[in-house]
């Protein structure tokens, strides 16, 4: 299936803030470059400063936020030193709970993840796999999402596995414990007959 990709736009991004019960009566009227100078809520951004691409996304997210009535107390773009202990190296277990925003110092984290076409979902949504010890930093837990896991794993037949693809894929694309954001500048083929053209994608 073909997932069309959403195109930037502030009137769009207001109408879903409204859906989701924000009223933008409640706001004096923004200024001049469309940034409100009072907000619905205000939010820390965590960044690692060490890619170009993210860099971009981070700052335009940053520069956005304001524009939609999203404030941002404060915006970090520092380096893996850091940032480690707050986010990969951050000591929790499925067990003690997820950390609050108050334990590490912000509410929306930016982070580059890679997949190839046989991707396993345990790296990023099992609760086994918690950070510091793999790569669920988001602490993501739902143990219906854990049992397909352990389904989709368990069976080495591709065209068998696809059900069960499908199933989490439409579980976590409900709940969101992540925002994907698709960098084409990071996308490679394996195979050097193979060519990406911009706008393909």
């Amino acid at each position: 299936n073909t997932i069309a990709p959403r195109d930037y736009s502030i009137d769009a991004a207001k109408a879903l803030m409204e859906l989701a019960g924000y009223d933008y009566d409640d706001l004096a009227a923004p200024d001049a470059d469309g940034k409100y100078t009072d907000f619905h809520f205000s939010i820390d951004v965590l960044s690692p400063n060490t890619n170009p691409a993210r860099n971009d996304w981070a700052a335009l997210v940053v520069e956005t936020l304001p524009k939609i009535g999203i404030g941002v107390s404060e915006y970090e773009n520092v380096g893996w030193d850091i940032i480690g202990p707050r986010t990969f190296s951050y000591p929790t277990t499925a067990d003690t709970g997820i950390p609050t925003t108050e334990d590490v110092g912000y509410d929306l984290f930016f982070v580059g993840l890679s997949g190839d076409l046989d991707y396993n979902p345990f790296w990023s949504y099992s609760s086994s796999a918690y950070s510091p010890d793999v790569n669920n930093f988001a602490f993501y837990k739902n143990t219906e999402v854990d049992d397909l896991i352990d389904t989709y794993t368990s069976e080495l037949d591709a065209t068998e596995r696809a059900p069960t693809a499908k199933a989490i894929q439409k579980i976590i694309s409900e709940e969101i414990p992540y925002i994907p954001l698709i960098n084409t500048q990071a996308l490679w083929p394996y195979d050097s007959a193979m060519t990406i053209t911009e706008g393909e994608i």
